[in-house]
C-alpha cells in the first residue's frame, strides 16, 4: 500500500468519526430543545422535607 493511500484512507476514517460525532451532538441538542418545548424545568421543583420533590410526593388513593 503507498503512502498516498495510507494517508487517505486515514482521513476517510477521521471524517467518519468526525461525522458520527456532529450527529451525536445535533441528538443531544435536539433533545434538550425538545425537553424545553415541553415545558422543562420539573427538575427544579420545590424539595419537601424527606428529600423527594413535591411532585413525587402525592401519593395515590
Amino acid at each position: 500500500m503507498s503512502q498516498v493511500a495510507l494517508l487517505d484512507a486515514q482521513r476517510g476514517m477521521l471524517q467518519t468519526q468526525l461525522d458520527r460525532v456532529s450527529s451525536q451532538a445535533a441528538r443531544y441538542s435536539d433533545s434538550v430543545t425538545l425537553l424545553q418545548a415541553l415545558g422543562g424545568g420539573w427538575w427544579n421543583g420545590p424539595v419537601t422535607q424527606g428529600g423527594a420533590t413535591r411532585a413525587s410526593a402525592v401519593q395515590p388513593r
